[in-house]
């Protein structure tokens, strides 16, 4: 394999010295029907990494539904109501920032909290994954009153169960938004890996959150899927390795 994975696995053997688990899991964002890029992640799934699929309700249909149901590896999480922006001109891109009344965007939670219970029942793990990773402050003590166990956005949490659901957060992002949605590079991707394990191992975030790797399905170049292939691949055989599904994070 690549030597491009060498300071992962250093960083892992670091693990294994200290005879702790390094957890990890998988979040990907934007589904609402199958597609052949859906496809493709499901069969990267069935190396025995589970998925945390970030569904956006209000668009999402019931062929999705149908599609997952038997698949053993894919869990469902909220992705907001319809992936709408709702922020000013002059701030960065939120559906559920402070801009927005309170109650209404409660309301969005609750019709597509229900929406996603109807679709996929037991699937839906309740989890908000707001988009754009993006969420006003204001908006947080409602969350676990309304039935979310869990909340994710990204990088490294700040506190855990504050206000009585669990955060866990994603750390990896592979794509570079801002430079045509393209793959920034196996290099990059294993630096920010190997790097909040390391900070975990050091206690310098949270070392009881599970390393977070973030995907989406939809744009991703043939490379990034390759990169995805070859990292499920390498970690496979490492005993002080854990990928972590939604429903055992967040039970």
């Amino acid at each position: 394999m690549s030597e491009v994975f060498t300071p992962l696995l250093a960083e892992l053997d670091l693990w294994r010295a200290a005879g702790r688990t390094a957890t990890l899991w998988w979040r990907d964002d934007d589904a609402v029907k199958p597609t052949a890029q859906l496809e493709r992640l499901i069969d990267l799934s069935h190396r025995g990494v589970p998925c945390g699929l970030a569904v956006v309700p209000e668009p999402a249909v019931r062929e999705l539904a149908v599609r997952l149901l038997e698949e053993p590896f894919v869990e469902v999480l909220q992705h907001g109501f319809a992936h709408t922006n709702h922020a000013p001109p002059e701030v960065k891109s939120a559906e559920f920032g402070a801009h927005r009344d309170l109650e209404d965007r409660v309301a969005d939670l609750c019709a597509g909290r229900d929406k996603l219970w109807r679709l996929f029942g037991e699937k839906f793990v309740p989890v908000l994954v707001p988009p754009w990773n993006r969420i006003g402050e204001d908006l947080l003590p409602e969350l676990a009153q309304i039935g979310y166990r869990g909340l994710s956005t990204f990088e490294p949490r700040k506190a855990a169960g504050a206000y009585g659901y669990v955060p866990i957060n994603t750390h990896v992002d592979p794509i570079a938004w801002r430079a045509g949605k393209t793959f920034r590079g196996a290099e990059h991707s294993l630096k920010q890996l190997a790097g909040h394990l390391s900070r975990r191992r050091l206690g310098e975030v949270d070392p009881e959150e599970a390393t977070g790797l973030l995907t989406h399905h939809l744009v991703h170049e043939e490379s990034l899927w390759q990169f995805l292939e070859d990292l499920f691949a390498v970690l496979a055989d490492r005993r002080e390795v854990s990928w972590l599904a939604p429903s055992q994070m967040w039970g």
